[in-house]
């Protein structure tokens, strides 16, 4: 008589059987760094041309940052659509063109002055809270989705 499986013997005993992950493939990988990347630029635009009042740490940076939730949970739709991910791609791919966004926004910071002059550094930090809010909407849409 055979012994059952691993992934029987978790389902059996009522925990969580090793999940079957999709690996990415090389067309969405491409799509999701390169949506990473453009929405990295319209971000980092919107920080050196925004006007000083949005970024002056006041209430229309907290306006600014509460537009961002609904925002990161759009792009989270946006990018699964452009990509079609399944439910378990989702928080892997956002991650990946999150981490696109990340590296130029680094390299941008120190070599670029992306940002221009002055005080942006409440703009640079609008803009990291802007990838976890879409790296959060990814982690709650994957387990919305049972992933």
């Amino acid at each position: 008589m055979q012994s059952p499986s691993t992934s029987q013997r978790s389902k059996d005993a009522g925990t969580l059987a090793t999940p079957v992950s999709s690996r990415l493939t090389s067309q969405q990988l491409t799509i999701l760094v390169g949506f990473g990347l453009v929405f990295w630029l319209v971000a980092a635009l919107f920080i050196r041309f925004a006007p000083f009042g949005v970024l002056d740490r006041g209430v229309s940076t907290m306006l600014l940052y509460a537009i961002t939730v609904p925002a990161g949970w759009i792009s989270v739709q946006v990018g699964k659509r452009l990509a079609a991910l399944a439910p378990d791609q989702l928080l892997p791919g956002m991650a990946i063109g999150s981490a696109a966004a990340m590296l130029l926004d680094g390299i941008g910071l120190v070599w670029w002055s992306i940002y221009g002059v002055a005080d942006r550094l409440p703009g640079a930090a609008w803009l990291l809270w802007g990838v976890a809010m879409i790296l959060i909407a990814a982690f709650v849409e994957a387990r919305r989705q049972g992933s």
